[in-house]
């Protein structure tokens, strides 16, 4: 009888303690187009280029950067090559520039590398990204310009 009650208390025991497996982790996901909120330029050599800049996107002076992943043929056959891409937008007082590339996430970083007639060139900003908020920031080598600019990510339709 005791082996009885200990075996079926031991069961219970097991049975009790097990628990559903957790799910995976949510990754964050860069990938969408990205609308600047705000800016804040500091640590300038010349302090007249210091300040805070907010944004009115899409329809006024804005910065956008849309991420998106693509398949493409590798040389092997039946070979698909995963490409991340991004384009670039920003638009000051009515002039806008546009830029595209490639991309590349690595420990809180980003890299954006733009081919330009064969010639290669990259930037390296730092990366948070928290739901649907990023932010960037970088420094112009030229004039230790450190800017952080945020980003609200476009809603999906």
């Amino acid at each position: 009888m005791k082996k009885s009650v200990l075996l079926l208390s031991v069961l219970i025991l097991i049975f009790c303690s097990c628990k559903k497996d957790d799910p995976a982790p949510k990754t964050e996901s860069i990938l969408g187009t990205w609308y600047s909120t705000a800016s804040v330029v500091a640590n300038c050599t010349d302090e007249e280029s210091n300040g805070d800049l907010t944004f009115s996107c899409p329809n006024g002076d804005c910065i956008s950067y849309t991420f998106v992943e693509d398949s493409v043929a590798g040389e092997e056959v039946g070979e698909m090559i995963l490409e991340q891409l991004y384009s670039y937008r920003r638009t000051t007082n009515g002039s806008t520039s546009n830029e595209s590339g490639s991309f590349s996430l690595s420990a809180g970083k980003i890299e954006l590398c733009i081919d330009e007639e064969g010639e290669v060139s990259c930037r390296t900003l730092d990366l948070v990204l928290s739901g649907d908020e990023l932010s960037l920031t970088g420094t112009d080598q030229e004039t230790d310009c450190k800017e952080v600019v945020s980003f609200d990510r476009e809603a999906s339709e």
